[in-house]
């Protein structure tokens, strides 16, 4: 087999397994570990630099990609190099280099890669079929409570929260899937739900996989989600036909009246019925309702008090690097040894866009900020195109989804999404037409 076929084949491995992450199984090596994701990189890794030894022009045709869609990502490697000259505890920094190095690598390999329409078609179906699979496992378990050994919420993770043991079993009923928990589990869900409804031909299995993946957003009660889904739908009718609206608009306005009229019911209408499971999920809506209101009126729940926490500590920290950033790691260094406010157990920011900023600096942040703009320009651009309209829209929604889940630096469907959106791009680029 050729080293071109072997490639392109350990590469669509790598992508599916990404979002595995260490379900499975991980083998401890001591500084690091190994699960099939890194197993796999390393052989992608290994076959390039063969194919760079033995093709002429192969290197210079992969900075060439490099520099012409995956700019941001190599600037960001560059940057961590130059910013890691001011670490101060390297326990916590060798992780996040490890594992940023790998992931921005990465995409760069990705987009070097993608060369035609089929090897999209291919990373697309790659991406469906989890989705549906995430969407079984979701339904599972929130019909039995139970969860994979990777969530939070597995049994196996109570011994070590045994002071939150009766919140975990309260929240035993929200999917996590493969995600550590429900927060980043949604925003996987409001990236994948726009692709998935332009993507998929089929109306009646559009509608189905769309549907199940809202109803799986609701029943994580993740906020920023949410939020997201909102932005989503309010978006959605600007990328439709005037024929496609006059059904989509009022299903959209009753469905806003019926939320209102729903919120108001479960706020101040307790449930008394014996099935745990719509007992509990109920009771969650209503605690974060009632919680959100007390909440504007100055009683905020813990879970939001300690995210204010760590967005004052992050800022704190931000100022001190003199907009530079505090280094891979070191944020999570400061907040658990030099704390402005308790943060209890958390250290991390909880909130993507702050990380990049606290971490990174304004010169990332700024960059990230552009490579945001010029995916929408060409989603825009290419607007007669359908999938480039879910990108578009998927891309607004994740701005806010983006703003809940933790360990977003280890996020894989969020790289994954940039590795689809900028072999889009190049696709479309290389066709000078729609390829979907």
């Amino acid at each position: 087999m050729r080293i071109s076929a072997l490639l392109k084949i350990s590469f669509w491995a790598s992508f599916l397994l990404g979002y595995v992450g260490v379900f499975g199984f991980v083998i401890d090596l001591g500084p690091f570990s190994l699960y099939p994701f890194r197993i796999f990189y390393l052989v992608l890794v290994f076959l390039i630099a063969v194919k760079w030894l033995t093709g002429p022009g192969e290197i210079v045709r992969f900075f060439h990609s490099a520099l012409k869609y995956g700019w941001f990502f190599l600037l960001w490697i560059i940057y961590l190099i130059f910013i890691s000259a001011w670490i101060i505890d390297m326990d916590y920094a060798k992780n996040e280099i490890f594992n940023l190095l790998i992931l921005l690598t990465f995409i760069l390999i990705s987009i070097y890669l993608i060369e035609d329409e089929n090897d999209f078609q291919t990373l697309m179906k790659i991406w469906l079929f989890f989705y549906v699979l995430n969407l079984a496992i979701g339904l599972w378990e929130v019909l039995t409570g139970s969860h994979l050994p990777t969530s939070k919420y597995h049994i196996s993770s109570f011994s070590a929260y045994k002071a939150e043991v009766s919140i975990l079993m309260r929240k035993s009923f929200m999917p996590t899937t493969f995600f550590y928990n429900q927060n980043n589990f949604a925003t996987y869900l409001t990236l994948s739900i726009p692709l998935v409804f332009f993507y998929v031909r089929n109306t009646f299995l559009k509608l189905l996989l769309s549907g199940t993946g809202v109803f799986l957003i609701f029943a994580t009660i993740s906020r920023a989600n949410l939020i997201a889904l909102f932005v989503e739908a309010v978006a959605l009718p600007f990328f439709l036909s005037r024929r496609q609206n006059a059904f989509y608009i009022p299903v959209l306005l009753t469905s806003a009246l019926v939320s209102v009229f729903t919120v108001y019911i479960v706020a101040t209408t307790p449930l008394n019925i014996k099935d745990q499971r719509i007992r509990r999920f109920y009771e969650n809506i209503r605690m974060k309702i009632v919680n959100f209101v007390k909440g504007g009126m100055g009683k905020r729940e813990l879970s939001t008090r300690i995210r204010i926490s760590l967005i004052k500590n992050s800022v704190y920290y931000f100022e001190k690097s003199n907009g530079l950033g505090t280094g891979p790691g070191q944020l999570e260094y400061y907040i658990d040894k030099y704390p402005i406010e308790y943060t209890y157990y958390l250290k991390n920011p909880h909130n993507w866009w702050l990380e990049v900023l606290a971490k990174y600096g304004i010169p990332i942040f700024v960059l990230y900020i552009l490579l945001l703009l010029y995916l929408l320009y060409n989603f825009l651009h290419f607007r007669q195109c359908l999938l480039a309209r879910g990108f578009a829209i998927a891309l607004l929604g994740f701005i806010p989804g983006s703003i809940s889940p933790s360990g977003m630096m280890t996020f894989f469907p969020m790289w994954a999404f940039f590795i689809l959106s900028i072999g889009y791009i190049k696709v479309l680029a290389r066709k000078r037409r729609c390829i979907l």
